[in-house]
């Protein structure tokens, strides 16, 4: 549980927020294929370290038993369950009810943030990759190395651009940072995992 699926969960809980928790059902696959012991180790592990916030909020954790149709079903049909319980997700909140652009939602500052990472570290790259293209005398090796760095250059220009996107100009942070409104649910279900 690291890299883009913890990412995906992390932006998950921003999107929805924390009321939302209480819909979210956490379903772990492949019982059938592992021993038993293991698996409840496993599941135990995601509860306790990735799932916590959510499970804080009121998520629930189930296990498809088996790859067959019915067992999806059942699962399906414990939501379908559920389905009554409506309220708005923290994106429709701060869309709608806020009236906030996208890029000012919590969903997209996380999002800018985790941008302005991967604009470091491709920074970190191209800067790495200079330095050998220019201590190489191996012209082959020097070719490859060019065309590697006009790759990660050329995703460094792209993700620049998305951070710019998101960027949110000064007079409307002031103007949100004086803001009375504020929604009703919050983001940052798995913020506690980043300090440990």
């Amino acid at each position: 549980m690291a890299g883009s699926p913890y990412k995906n969960l992390r932006m998950f809980g921003n999107l929805c927020g924390d009321h939302a928790a209480s819909r979210v059902l956490l379903v772990s696959t492949m019982w059938e294929k592992i021993d038993p012991r293991i698996a409840e180790k496993r599941e135990s592990q995601l509860a306790r370290e990735f799932w916590k916030g959510l499970l804080e909020g009121g998520s629930r954790i189930d296990r498809l038993m088996t790859s067959q149709m019915s067992e999806s079903w059942r699962i399906i049909d414990s939501l379908i369950q559920q389905s009554h319980e409506r309220e708005a997700t923290l994106l429709q909140q701060e869309i709608v009810d806020l009236e906030r652009n996208l890029n000012e939602t919590q969903a997209a500052q996380v999002l800018h943030s985790d941008l302005q990472k991967l604009l470091y570290e491709q920074k970190v790259s191209i800067k790495s990759l200079l330095a050998q293209v220019e201590k190489s005398d191996d012209p082959k090796l020097k070719a490859d190395l060019q065309k590697e760095y006009d790759k990660i250059h050329k995703q460094f220009e792209k993700t620049f651009h998305e951070v710019r996107k998101l960027k949110i100009p000064i007079g409307r942070r002031i103007i949100l940072l004086f803001s009375f409104r504020k929604p009703s649910s919050v983001g940052g279900l798995f913020d506690y995992v980043l300090s440990a």
